[in-house]
């Protein structure tokens, strides 16, 4: 095969015969053709090629004994491995350098046999980069673009002239916060400080994080300018049902008689997939923007494509329609007759609209998938949901619901994350909302949201998730690069460190090469930046031209749009202020062809006006936390100047100068009045969806590894709030103190008096254990303490227990909640450290506290009585000081050890083996928590001092053993029931009940009783029943769909 050149720039490919192929080969290194070294990987002379080892060593000259067991008698045997004979030649020679220009020949010869036409060869009429790797790629010959290596390697290149490009850009741009000149900016070039937004090297690399952050910088500025997004549509290739895509690559490549699948066509040529899929997309646009309004009559659009797990892409389009009502500021029945009248989650009539009917059964059905499951965790167990809200509810009408409750649904992955429900019945619970005409049209998988509402932030939303930057690049800190090499090697070794971990698919690199877009606006939309900080980047000129300039020079930025352009703009254009100068002129180089342009000559360039305004798009501070820049903005926008000295207008501040001037800015204070209309609409919603996200009791657990399982920062905020409202709520009237001190009995006093003199008076750290049975006032002793520290010692104290139920007697929290200790069903959670976020918020509300209390310690088990010490050492930093147990404050404990044991754990007092510390913490060295504590005991009952014989009988019951005395008495107190049936029993129960003084409390040893006795006393209320019939119904992955009858048939 030859490569013949034609005079159009265009490659034609031959064959012949081949019969000096030897003589071809010899291309392919001539360095080699000298090289004796018998190790060599190939060898070429005049008899062709003699040796071709690449996967083996062994050669012709070997011995064929070796291979056998016999040796001579007086050689040495050499014992080697089976797989030694096979094993790749060493490679002696110099790797080739990457940046030759000859690469492409090298690396792929079948592509290259006659090693010229590489694309870097010299040609006379000179060939761009995009313009060589397409015409490789689009021929009708296939073997370029049905090489993946070749594909990758060009990608590889265009990603390295990206990055290049990024890196020129950020070394040539600098903040000119001091007055450079000439001679010290030459002097301090290598000390220029990069930290600032250094991932823009990214920007011209498809699919990183900066490059969509100025697409979804573009799209909020056309939100701001046109209003709310009206409908959000993703279409999705359904390529195995697309026979078109099938016979155009059999035909693109002659395979017509190729029998493979089409994912193994697709993936044998991704290239002409992808232009497939690209036109076809195009097609349907052009359809949804003709005369016949499918949607609506769009006014505005904006697409983006993203490859979904680096494979097939997805189109993701919004469109501004024109007369579309806006959720909340047109009327629920405006909204609801138009969403009606465009989707549809209907499955079709079989046999009135047969094709419809195939497509939604085929396209628009949902399955669960790993991409679409999340997990959720909460305090009873670890739940399954789909993060695009299916199973979805069945309702007769459409329903809408308020935008706040729809947001915080899915930041808590909850269903009915939309803010309105189609209607729909029991077969289309998991049919995806879709609009019939374009369904027909794209043969595959669509979905059709309503997101128009007034304070744009489901707009925002979508616009965050169709622009979402790749995953995977590695958090590399520029500071950790070398600083003794030149700024330009630290940007390189930054960015080729940052994207070492980068995913790429063949089509996503075949839509790179071919140029095919990633995002696209409507023709009468462009987006212009404007930087309105008080101190611009600037792009500087050319160090060589920099140094022809005198020393003192400052002549060292090229010409900008507000810098330059803008103050010294035409004498006819005096009276436009920077938004108008921008919106309607460009600065172009050459003068305007076109007679009826209207454009001036501004400096060697020319000044022209635009058929169309454009958009303007500038940093938008918020006046409250930065009035001077916010106002610094406006001035500059709106206000006419050729020097931004006279933005102040000889006033002290910004401020000051706006207050003065807007009388005269109308423009201004309509750009003012818009912002602050959105910005406080947003921050309203916000508010809303967080107080709607803490009004929900819900324990979801985040799966952050940066965090606690279960402390993400609302959860944090919500804990410590709690806490605030718990001291809030303690009482500081000395009087009342006083009167709780004496109230205490002989007993309470003595433990009352030894905790707090050891607290006041001693130098060491409390650590007591307070015991006693049910009754002798452990709770009022607690309350006592907790009074007393607020009081005498202005500190605060920290009341836990780990039940919600023994928290809340004790007007505490509970351990976990206080602590943010994980909590995961029917096993005990591992332990996490705070991220700093949460660390920070907890020190900084528990500062005042040295005094820590808990209650009920019989339930509280060893690893979890550890994890309270590890969560004061973190929290009061402890962890290295002597004695710093328990972060080294204040702790007694209250509980009786015979009581409730802790679940699924040892008791506190149980040593922690080596195994469970290894388990549970990760390592530590073991210790008994419970012998830094001292012993003290309650022994006076006074829930039962009146009552001595029934107290003294059940301090024997509470150790175990009973007298006959006892036995008797409880015999003679025992309720005999007539008769022997359940049922009649509970209504004899009831009977005994009523009896009785209200408020009797009834103790039944199961649950299940306790409900037939509230059921049976709830039919005795002479009230009206109502029921309420409720539906169950529960989702799962394929891997639970066999249990489901089960579980069904269970719960009914």
């Amino acid at each position: 095969m030859t490569l013949l050149k034609n005079e159009d720039l265009q490659y034609e490919i031959a064959e012949k015969d081949i019969t000096d192929e030897p003589d071809a080969l010899k291309c392919i290194d001539s360095e080699n053709n000298n090289n004796n070294n018998e190790n060599a990987m190939i060898k070429i002379n005049d008899g062709g090629l003699t040796k071709g080892a690449l996967l083996t060593q062994k050669v012709e000259s070997d011995s064929y004994y070796e291979e056998f067991t016999i040796y001579p008698l007086h050689g040495n045997k050499i014992n080697e491995t089976d797989s030694k004979p096979y094993q790749m030649l060493h490679v002696y020679a110099n790797p080739i350098d990457y940046r030759s220009n000859d690469l492409d020949l090298k690396c792929f010869p079948d592509l290259y046999p006659n090693g010229i036409h590489g694309q870097y060869e010299f040609r006379n009429t000179k060939l761009n980069d995009f313009y060589y790797i397409k015409t490789r790629l689009t021929p009708k010959d296939p073997r370029f673009r049905t090489n993946k290596q070749f594909s990758f390697y060009c990608l590889h290149n265009n990603n390295m002239r990206q990055l290049n490009k990024g890196i020129f850009h950020k070394l040539n741009i600098t903040n000119p916060k001091f007055k450079y000149t000439a001679g010290n900016l030459l002097a301090n070039i290598n000390n220029t400080d990069f930290n600032n937004d250094i991932i823009s090297i990214f920007a011209r690399l498809r699919g990183t994080e900066a490059y969509w952050r100025r697409v979804r910088n573009d799209i909020n500025c056309m939100m701001f300018e046109y209003g709310p997004v009206t409908w959000f549509i993703t279409f999705s290739p359904s390529e195995w049902m697309w026979s078109g895509l099938r016979e155009f690559i059999r035909t693109a490549n002659g395979w017509e008689n190729d029998n493979r699948s089409i994912s193994e066509l697709i993936a044998s040529d991704p290239v002409s997939a992808s232009i497939y899929i690209y036109h076809t997309f195009k097609a349907m646009l052009d359809y949804i923007l003709s005369p016949v309004n499918p949607i609506g009559k769009v006014l505005h659009y904006y697409y983006t494509c993203e490859f979904q797990g680096r494979g097939m892409p997805h189109y993701h389009c919004l469109f501004w329609i024109k007369d579309a009502p806006v959720y909340g500021s047109s009327t629920n029945e405006e909204v609801s007759e138009f969403i009606l009248k465009y989707i549809t989650c209907r499955i079709p009539n079989r046999k009135i609209s047969p094709d419809l009917y195939q497509k939604v059964m085929d396209y628009q059905q949902h399955k669960y998938n790993s991409y679409c499951m999340r997990s959720k965790k909460t305090t009873t167990r670890i739940s399954k949901n789909c993060r695009f809200g299916f199973r979805r509810p069945i309702t007769k009408i459409l329903v809408l619901r308020s935008v706040e409750s729809s947001i915080a649904n899915r930041r808590k992955q909850r269903r009915k994350n939309k803010f309105y429900d189609l209607s729909r019945n029991e077969h289309e619970h998991y049919t995806n909302d879709y609009m019939p005409s374009l369904l027909l049209l794209w043969e595959g998988n669509m979905d059709a949201q309503y997101a128009s509402e007034f304070s744009m932030i489901v707009s925002k939303y979508i616009t965050k998730y169709g622009t979402k930057g790749e995953k995977g690049t590695a958090e590399i800190d520029f500071s950790d690069i070398q600083s003794n090499k030149s700024l330009a090697s630290r940007l390189w070794s930054f960015a080729l460190r940052t994207l070492n971990n980068r995913e790429c698919g063949t089509l996503e690199a075949s839509c790179t090469l071919l140029g095919i877009p990633l995002h696209e606006t409507d023709s009468n939309t462009k987006v212009k930046w404007l930087d309105v900080r008080m101190i611009r980047s600037r792009r500087v000129k050319f160090c060589k031209d920099i140094k022809k300039l005198h020393p003192d020079s400052t002549d060292i930025f090229y010409d900008s749009f507000i810098d330059t352009y803008y103050p010294n703009r035409p004498v006819e254009l005096g009276s436009f202020c920077l938004y108008d100068f921008a919106k309607w002129y460009d600065v172009v180089a050459n003068r305007p062809q076109i007679k009826s342009s209207e454009y001036y000559p501004l400096g060697k360039k020319f000044c022209k006006k635009r058929t169309k305004p454009c958009l303007i798009n500038h940093w938008k501070y918020n006046p409250a936390n930065e009035p001077e820049c916010y106002y610094y903005a406006l001035l500059l926008l709106f206000m006419p100047w050729r020097n931004t000295d006279e933005l102040k207008c000889s006033k002290e501040t910004y401020t000051k100068a706006y207050e003065e001037k807007q009388s005269d800015l109308l423009k201004a204070m309509q750009h003012h009045t818009k912002l602050n209309t959105i910005r406080e609409a947003t921050e309203f919603l916000e508010k809303l969806v967080e107080d709607k996200m803490m009004d929900k009791n819900d324990r979801t657990q985040s799966n952050n590894d940066s965090l606690p399982v279960g402390c993400v920062a609302i959860e944090t905020e919500m804990a410590m709030k709690d806490f605030q409202d718990m001291m809030e709520n303690i009482e500081i009237n000395p009087e009342d103190l006083k009167n709780s001190v004496s109230q205490l009995n002989v007993d309470q006093s003595r433990v009352f008096e030894k905790i707090t003199s050891t607290i006041q008076v001693s130098n060491k750290t409390l650590r007591c254990f307070i015991s006693g049975p049910g009754g002798t006032g452990k709770s009022f002793v607690i309350d006592t303490l907790i009074k007393w520290n607020k009081i005498v010692r202005g500190k605060h104290s920290a009341i836990i227990a780990p039940t919600g139920i023994a928290a809340y007697n004790v007007k505490g929290l509970t351990i976990h909640r206080l602590f943010q200790i994980s909590v995961e069903p029917n096993k005990t959670a591992k332990f996490k450290e705070f991220s700093d976020g949460a660390l920070k918020k907890i020190r900084q509300e528990l500062t005042n506290v040295d005094l820590l209390i808990i209650d009920e310690i019989s339930m509280v088990s060893n690893i979890l009585l550890m994890y309270i010490h590890l969560r004061l050492t973190e929290i009061f930093n402890t962890s290295e000081e002597n004695d710093g147990w328990f972060g080294k404050i204040n702790i007694v404990v209250f509980g009786d050890l015979l009581q409730l044991p802790p679940v699924k754990e040892d008791f506190s007092f149980v040593q922690l083996t080596k195994e469970k510390i290894e388990k549970y913490v990760g390592g530590m060295d073991t210790f008994n928590l419970w012998r830094l504590f001292e012993y003290n005991k309650l022994t006076i009952n006074m829930r039962q001092k009146n009552d001595m014989r029934y107290s003294e009988m059940l301090s024997r019951i509470r150790l175990g053993y009973a007298t006959a005395d006892d036995i008797k008495l409880l015999n003679e107190r025992k309720i005999r029931f007539v008769h022997q049936d359940s049922s009649e029993t509970i209504e004899e129960l009831c009977s005994k009940l009523e009896e009785l003084p209200t408020g009797t409390v009834c103790l039944l040893p199961k649950n299940t009783m306790g409900k037939e006795l509230n059921t049976a006393m709830l039919r005795r209320l002479p009230l009206e029943e109502i029921k309420l019939i409720a539906k169950d119904s529960f989702q799962s992955d394929k891997k639970l769909e066999k249990n489901q009858y089960y579980v069904g048939k269970r719960r009914q």
